[in-house]
Parts: structure tokens; sequence; C-alpha cells
């Protein structure tokens, strides 16, 4: 009888047991991040392209399950000589400060640990967090969730080219207990607005998915009064480096296509957007353009257009039409480039419809997007242009800004452009699009089988799932994992079990070798630091000079 009671708890158990798998199985995501148990690394063999350095932001999503003292989530770090290079480990308090060792000659290291006051690291186990770590031979900046957390000072001005292998989830020995996901390794320090790009982008952070820079250009030619301006040296550098890069043109049109589900973004994808048609865009930027298989979009002001004067400094119909047919889009700027809080809604509404009807007739095909003469808009009238248009474009800074496909489409100061104006500097325009370039490696974990994670950076380092790591599902844990969460009670069943070669039930240990580095890690008489205000851009403004009757001279003053 006693023998009976005991199979009817076990056939009781293993139900129960199918049936919350189930559940969960139910919810798990196709997506795939990687499950460290407090013994298991990712091992990436040793690269030129790995360390030796002055500049570099790690990023990486971390999901701690259980603290396990300073230990390693990502670095090329051994206690021995010629062994050290970098090594950023979670520390203090359950891991909330973040806390980052480097050397410069292999031998020695300094170590810098973030304010635990600010909690830069992680503050609740169980939950995705994105730490990013930058350092640029004189500082380190540390992030957490895409925000600028805290700073050090350091006068480690580059990193020492270490033997050793990188590692994720482990470093010096001291192994990391939980999910590891999304890590890219920068070779440059990134911008707190590519770091926020890269969390809204995340699954694991506002799930926005790719984004998509849009930049403005106006006159391509030879001036230095006038700030719409950029030389063609200067635009050719710009083309230059899209190409060398590997970005993408797409014009408004595909834009509007893919949040309607009908075009297929590419990766590195960017819009170039030439405002008012000056003649210059297809006398200059055009050919230099066509170099590289480039194409842009042009907002058209209709009445310029019809200018027919050979000198009117505009394109007329005939090559705005060329341009059309030639793969570039041609949207709507107004019929008299007026600025807009200046008309009743009824004058407003004309220079909607009207330009629009023109440029259908003209070309043959209907403008999706209207750009507001001077960004110059308000909450009614970014509506009304709504029931005209599928896109209307409120909004211009010198400030990186990018647009997703859920960015509401007819909001005042939702749609967002970049102005490229004379004084923007190629290092300016690179920081704009750091979040797609200068990467040492870039693995983004899903794979979801097998005991190698691929490099999609290009430099072919391949990461490899040692005993300890397997695939984690980002939703839910590993199957194991959901049977160990759910049925712990249960465990005296079954002592061991399988999958993916793992064992069901392990004895959680910090394993620690011989020869580790005695790192100090504490803040410790580390006051609190004054995040000094960056100076920015006015987020919405006019970058149009004063040629035509309409337009105003403006003054560029940076605020701080």
């Amino acid at each position: 009888m006693k023998n009976k009671n005991n199979l009817v708890k076990i056939i009781c158990t293993l139900i129960c047991i199918s049936f919350i798998i189930f559940l969960n199985i139910k919810s798990v995501s196709s997506e795939q991040g990687i499950y460290l148990n407090g013994t298991g690394e990712v091992i990436i063999n040793d690269s030129d392209s790995l360390d030796g350095f002055s500049k570099a932001t790690w990023n990486m999503w971390v999901k701690q399950e259980e603290y396990n003292i300073n230990s390693g989530i990502v670095g090329k770090y051994r206690a021995v000589n010629m062994g050290r290079s970098y090594l950023i480990r979670n520390s203090l308090s359950n891991g909330n400060s973040v806390s980052v060792a480097i050397s410069s000659d292999g031998i020695n290291s300094g170590s810098y640990t973030s304010n635990s006051i600010l909690a830069c690291g992680i503050r609740e186990n169980n939950q995705w967090t994105m730490i990013t770590v930058t350092y640029e031979g004189s500082s380190i900046k540390y992030y957490r969730n895409g925000v600028l957390c805290d700073s050090d000072i350091t006068i480690i001005s580059s990193i020492y080219n270490s033997i050793s292998p990188l590692r994720l989830g482990a470093g010096n020995n001291l192994f990391f207990n939980g999910g590891i996901d999304e890590f890219t390794f920068y070779n440059q320090s990134l911008s707190k607005e590519q770091i926020t790009r890269l969390y809204n982008e995340s699954f694991h952070g506002n799930n926005l998915g790719q984004s998509i820079p849009v930049l403005v250009y106006h006159k391509i030619e030879n001036s230095t009064n006038d700030l719409i301006i950029v030389s063609p040296e200067q635009f050719q550098e710009q083309m230059e480096y899209l190409y060398k890069n590997e970005f993408n043109t797409i014009t408004l049109q595909n834009y509007a296509d893919w949040r309607n589900g009908s075009f297929r973004m590419p990766k590195k994808a960017i819009i170039l957007v030439f405002d008012d048609g000056f003649s210059s865009v297809y006398n200059t930027a055009k050919p230099i353009m066509n170099k590289y298989g480039f194409n842009g979009s042009v907002p058209v002001v209709t009445r310029y257009a019809s200018f027919t004067e050979n000198n009117s400094g505009y394109m007329n119909w005939n090559q705005i039409n060329d341009l059309d047919n030639n793969g570039w889009s041609i949207e709507s700027h107004g019929i008299t480039h007026s600025h807009s809080l200046t008309l009743n809604e009824s004058r407003f509404r004309y220079e909607l419809s009207y330009s629009k009807e023109i440029l259908t007739n003209k070309t043959g095909k209907v403008p999706k997007s209207f750009i507001f003469p001077f960004h110059e808009s308000n909450k009614d009238y970014a509506f009304i242009c709504g029931e005209y248009y599928e896109l209307c474009w409120t909004q211009g800074s010198l400030n990186p800004t990018y647009d997703f496909k859920s960015t509401p489409a007819t909001q005042y100061l939702s749609l967002r452009r970049i102005n490229i104006v004379n004084f923007t500097t190629l290092d300016d325009f690179a920081n704009y699009l750091k979040r797609d370039t200068d990467k040492f490696g870039e693995w983004n974990m899903q794979e979801g089988t097998g005991t190698t994670t691929t490099d999609s950076s290009g430099n072919n380092n391949i990461g490899y799932l040692l005993s300890g790591a397997s695939w984690y599902f980002k939703n839910s844990g590993t199957i194991s994992n959901i049977i160990a969460n759910n049925f712990e009670i249960f465990s005296d069943l079954s002592q061991e079990g399988n999958y993916n070669n793992q064992m069901f039930w392990m004895v959680k240990t910090n394993k620690i070798e011989n020869g580790i580095d005695n790192i100090i890690d504490s803040d410790k008489g580390k006051t609190q630091i004054k995040l000094k205000k960056e100076k920015i851009w006015p987020d919405n403004m006019d970058i149009e000079g004063n040629y035509y009757a309409v337009h105003d001279p403006i003054k560029i003053i940076k605020i701080s």
C-alpha cells in the first residue's frame, strides 16, 4: 500500500512538471542568450583585434541569478606576467557596483569601482541589466541601462595587448552566475547618445528595434559664410566614410514602406535628405553619391521648382524627375516655404494639399512625407499634416537623434532629423553613426544550439561555450531552469538529470584558483561625482540661412 501511494505521488508530480514545462515553453522566445551556471564561461581566443588600444566601449546585457563575489563579466585578464589586459566585474553589495581593472604593461593593474551609493551595476537578481563601460585613455565612465551613472579618472593611457583569451562570464577565475547576452566591444568610446540608442534598440531594453539616422543637407557648394552650405570636399569625405563603413542609403519612401510592412530594412540603413531642392544637389551631390551607389530624398518647394530662370539656384522639374527615375524619393516641403505658424489653418491646409497635388502630377508618385519649413510647427498643425501625409517631420537637431519603426508619424517633435552644416567635422559625422561602426567584436548570441557563438563584426572572433555554459532562453530560462525553479521541492526524486550535457542539479560554488590578483574592490572614501552637464544644441532649431525672402537669418548658440 505504501509503495502504491508513493507511485501515485510520483505520477502526480510528473504530470504537474509536464504541465508547467508546457506553459513555460509556450512563452519562450526564439531569440537566445547564454546561461552560465557559476562555473562556466565563453572563451574567445586571443586576437590582435581584442586588445592593445587607448579607447574602448564594452556593452553587454547581464541577468544575475546569484551573486558570486567579484565575479568576472568580461575580460582578457589572468594574474600572470603578460596576462593582464582588462577585466570588468560586478562588485560590492550583491554586485550593485561595476569594477574595472586595466593594465598598461601586462604586469601591474589599476582598479576602479563605481560608487556603491549610485548602484551602477546589478540592483536586483533575475532582471536583465545593460552594463556599459567606456574608456578613453584618461577616464572611465559607467552606464546602467543607457544612462550615465558614474565616472573615474585613470592615469593608464592605453591597454596592454595580453596573451590571455577573452572570457565572457569569467575573469581572473571568478565566475558569473546567470545570463549574458548581446555583448558588443567597440574600439571607440561611445557617446551617451549612442549608448542610449543601444538600450532603446535591445530586446531587453525598450525593444524598439532597429533605429535609423536621418541626415539633412541643403546646399553642396563652396562657401564659408552660409551655415547650411557643406563644401563638396566635406560631402565627398562624408560619403566615403559611409561607403567604407558599409552603410546602405534608403529613402523617406522606403522608411514609410518599412513602417507599413512592405519594405525590408537593410542593416546599417541611413537616410540622406536634401531640403528645398537646390541645384547643387543635382549638379554636385548626385555625381558624388553615384560613385558609391547611394540615393537620397528631396523635399521640394514647388514654387522654387517652377522658377524658369537658369540661375535660380533650384532644380527644375526635369532634374527632379531624373532623380525620381533613378531611385530617389521626392517629398513635399510646401508651396512657398513659409513659416507654418504665420499661416492661418486654411492657408496651411492649402500648402499641404496643393503641394501634394503638384508633386503627384509632376512625378506620377504620391509623396508620403511633409517636412515643415524651418521645423516650425506645433501640436495642432502636426496633427493636421497627418490628414494629408503619412509622415510629418517637425524636429531638427545638431545632436545625435534617431527614428524607429514605431516612432509616432504625425506627432509634434516626434520624427527626428540630424542637421549637417558647414562646421560638421568628420569626427562629428562619425559620432552620429558609431553604434554601427568601430567594433572589435559583436556577439548577438542568437544561435540557440551548438557550442559556438558568432562574431558578426567581421573580425571572426568566435566564442566557444565551455562546460557550465549553455543556451539560455530570454523569456523563461533553460528548460532545466524551469524545472529547477518550480520544483526544487521534488529534487529528492532524482539527484541527476541531463540537458544539453549539463547536470540538472548543480552544487553552486565559486571556482577560485591559485594565483588570483588581490584587486582591492572598494569605493571607500570615494565621493559621489558631480556629473558635468555637457553642452548641447537646441533640439528643435531653424538652421536655414537668409537665401530667400521668407527666410530669417539666425544665430547658433550652444546652450548649457
